[in-house]
C-alpha cells in the first residue's frame, strides 16, 4: 500500500520536512529525539527492518554525540576530559594536551578563518561571552536589556587574534598565548560533530538515515523505502516574526548524502529598545552583522555547511556569493534583510526531484 509521510522537525533555524513514499512492508520509520548534546534537540530519523536496528543506530549515534559534546564544550568541564574549556583556563599559562579530535577541529576552524578572509573567527571568544552574558541577563529579567559598551567590545577584541593559538601535533597539545584569550567553537563544532557521527555510523554499516541537530541537518544516502531523496524544508525567517515556529516554508530542497545548514536572525536574540540583537556578531563592528535574515548553505559535508553558513552571513552578498561559487559542492539561498531572496548559482538543483 503506497502513502505519503510528512515529518515536521520543529528546530533552531530549518524546518525539516520528510516527505516520503512507503511502498515496502518489510522496511517502517523510526525516529528519536535525544537532548543534552550541544544545547539544541537532535533528532535521528530513518527506514529501518528492525525497531532492534534503529536503536542500534541510536545508541551509537548518541555515544558519539556525547564524546563531542564534551570535547567541544567551552562552559563546562568533565572529569577526565581536556576539553575546549580546560584549553581556555589555561590560557598564557601552559599547553594542554587535548584529543586528536580537537586538533583536527582547531585546524579546521584555522583553514575556514583562511577561507573566509577572517570572519570566522573560532578565537572571538572575549567578544562573543561579553554579548551572551548580556543576552542571558535579558533571558532573568526585563530591565536588564541593556547594550554592551562599546569600550567593553572593544578592549575584548584585542584579544582575539587566532595566531595566538599555538598547536604541537606531535605532542597533541594545545596553547593560548595570551591569558584574555579563549575560544569560541560555536560556529564550526556542531556540524563538524553532525560530520563526524555520520561517518562512524557509515563506517558502522549504517548507510541511510537523517539527523537534524538543531538546524544542521545530515542526510546519508537515500531513503530506503524507494524514495531517491530526503525532503527538507526551509524556515522563512519572517515566520518567526509572527511567532509561528511550526510552519512558513521557504524553500523544499531534494537531497541525497548531503547537509544543509542555516545560520539566521530569528531565535538566539535580545530585544533592547524595540531593536532585536542576535547571536551572530561581525567581527569588524562587534555588532550583529545586518546583511541577512538568514543564509542556508548546502554542502557534501555539515562541517563545511556549518562554517560557510556563519562566514557567508558576516559577508556582505557579492563576497558571499563568491565564497560560495568557489567551494566546490556548495550552495546557498540567502534571505536578505528585506526579505528579498538570492540563490547560488547552482542551487536551483535541489529545488526539484532529479
Amino acid at each position: 500500500m503506497r502513502g505519503k509521510t510528512f515529518i515536521v522537525f520543529k528546530a533552531a533555524f530549518v524546518l525539516i520536512l520528510i516527505f516520503s513514499q512507503s511502498s515496502c512492508n518489510s522496511i517502517a520509520w523510526y525516529e528519536k529525539i535525544i537532548f543534552g548534546y550541544f544545547d539544541t534537540q537532535i533528532t535521528i530519523s530513518s527506514y529501518m527492518k528492525s525497531q532492534d536496528e534503529f536503536i542500534n543506530l541510536c545508541e551509537k549515534a548518541e555515544s558519539e554525540f556525547s564524546k563531542y559534546h564534551k570535547l567541544f564544550d567551552h562552559y563546562n568541564n568533565y572529569e577526565g576530559t581536556n576539553n575546549i574549556k580546560s584549553i581556555n583556563d589555561a590560557a598564557g599559562l601552559y599547553p594542554v594536551k587535548v584529543s586528536s579530535e580537537i586538533i583536527e577541529l582547531i585546524e579546521f576552524s584555522k583553514a575556514w578563518h583562511k577561507n573566509s578572509g577572517g570572519q570566522l573567527n573560532i578565537a572571538f571568544g572575549p567578544v562573543l561571552e561579553i554579548w551572551h552574558s548580556y543576552r542571558e541577563a535579558s533571558d532573568i529579567l526585563e530591565e536588564y536589556n541593556r547594550l554592551p559598551t562599546m569600550p567593553s567590545l572593544t578592549a575584548a577584541s584585542e584579544h582575539i587574534n587566532i595566531e595566538g593559538i599555538t598547536l604541537d601535533k606531535e605532542k597533541s597539545t594545545v596553547y593560548l598565548n595570551d591569558k584574555n584569550m579563549s575560544l569560541d567553537t560555536g560556529a564550526v563544532a556542531k556540524g563538524f560533530a553532525c560530520q563526524k557521527v555520520k561517518e562512524y555510523l557509515n563506517n558502522s554499516g549504517y548507510n541511510s538515515f537523517i539527523i537534524n541537530a538543531g538546524g544542521n541537518a545530515v542526510t546519508s544516502g537515500a531513503p530506503l523505502n524507494g524514495n531517491g531523496h530526503w525532503v527538507i524544508g526551509i524556515q522563512a525567517p519572517d515566520n518567526f516574526d509572527n511567532g509561528n515556529e511550526a510552519g512558513g516554508i521557504l524553500d523544499a530542497v531534494y537531497l541525497t548524502d548531503k547537509s544543509a545548514v542555516t545560520s539566521g536572525d530569528y531565535q538566539r536574540y535580545f530585544t533592547s529598545g524595540g531593536v532585536r540583537y542576535h547571536h551572530i556578531i561581525d567581527p569588524k563592528t562587534l555588532m550583529p552583522a545586518n546583511y541577512y535574515r538568514s543564509v542556508t548553505v548546502i554542502a557534501d559535508s555539515s562541517g563545511v555547511a556549518d562554517a560557510l553558513s556563519t562566514s557567508c552571513f558576516l559577508l556582505p552578498l557579492d563576497r558571499a556569493l563568491s565564497l560560495i561559487e568557489n567551494t566546490p559542492g556548495a550552495d546557498a539561498v540567502f534571505v536578505m534583510a528585506n526579505n528579498t531572496i538570492t540563490y547560488s548559482s547552482g542551487f536551483s538543483a535541489y529545488l526539484q526531484q532529479n
